[in-house]
């Protein structure tokens, strides 16, 4: 992963007087991000949202906020011209960073586990959750320092054959969607939720505050800065707005233990970006984590 680092240090070296403008673009993109989030019906048109609502909501789902997250950074970043590969779209050695993303998601996934059981819309779920990345977070570390997979083949399939048996009992009792509905949430959630907030997050906002701010710090070796903090708390401050919160409709019900949880997810999707240099890892890890139990279990 060496020449990624090389892509993107061309960029991250900068004078101190952008920093303040970095800043308010982020701020201006994340107001700009949300008034469209609320109100993408009146831009839109009410027909063509009402149409592609009612062709995708049949699968219970709908593609427009999180196509909203491709798109976005990418028109910002094209109208900047910047090169996309310096924000996480780096295809260098995709099939390594495929089989990174693969070999990584069982453990990344593991601590969603229990909310097959608890809601992570409580206190204690949501702790648990985030408790249960601290030695996640180790384990994939020192997966990522010894950069091949092959040591921990038996601790995958010490997770993968009971997790996957449980998957299955679990599958067959609950109801489940049919072949047609399970393709198109496997696309909505891989595609649309997993590479879309993985993009907008970690490609862009995380990258544009490493600009801002620099990676001075070194963890287990890898370089970063407040540009992954930073952008692990909006993540999680974003998804506190999930249970509808939308200022121009006078909802303002918050869901703070979703935020949370994610927060914690965050810091470990931002780590694993900062190492790779790519998003291309960590899309194949969060698109998978949600596509799977929304196929299995429509949570």
């Amino acid at each position: 992963m060496e020449k990624n680092s090389e892509i993107e240090s061309k960029e991250i070296k900068i004078g101190g007087g952008e920093k303040l403008g970095i800043m308010i673009e982020v701020s201006v993109f994340i107001g700009l991000f949300l008034i469209l989030f609320w109100n993408y019906e009146i831009f839109l048109g009410q027909k063509l949202s009402a149409w592609i609502d009612q062709t995708f909501q049949q699968y219970g789902y709908g593609p427009i906020t999180h196509a909203l997250m491709l798109v976005l950074p990418l028109v910002f970043l094209l109208l900047c011209k910047k090169d996309i590969r310096n924000y996480g779209f780096n295809f260098h050695n995709l099939g390594d960073q495929a089989k990174t993303g693969l070999n990584l998601f069982p453990f990344v996934f593991l601590p969603m586990v229990p909310t097959l059981w608890i809601s992570y819309e409580t206190w204690y779920g949501a702790t648990l959750i985030s408790l249960s990345y601290i030695p996640v977070f180790i384990l994939i570390v020192r997966m990522l320092q010894k950069g091949n997979f092959r040591w921990i083949s038996g601790i995958r399939r010490l997770i993968l054959v009971p997790l996957t048996m449980f998957l299955l009992m679990l599958f067959l009792k609950y109801p489940h969607p049919t072949l047609k509905s399970a393709f198109f949430i496997f696309i909505y959630f891989f595609f649309f939720v997993g590479f879309g907030e993985e993009f907008m997050f970690r490609g862009y906002i995380q990258t544009r505050l490493n600009i801002a701010f620099g990676k001075p710090y070194t963890l287990f070796g890898t370089t970063w800065g407040p540009g992954m903090i930073i952008s692990a708390v909006i993540f999680g401050l974003m998804h506190t707005l999930n249970a509808g919160f939308n200022p121009f409709q006078h909802n303002y019900h918050l869901s703070f233990w979703w935020g949370v949880f994610t927060m914690a997810g965050g810091f470990v999707f931002g780590y694993i970006r900062e190492k790779t240099a790519s998003i291309i890892p960590v899309g194949i890890i969060h698109g998978l984590g949600v596509a799977f139990p929304n196929i299995f279990f429509n949570i």
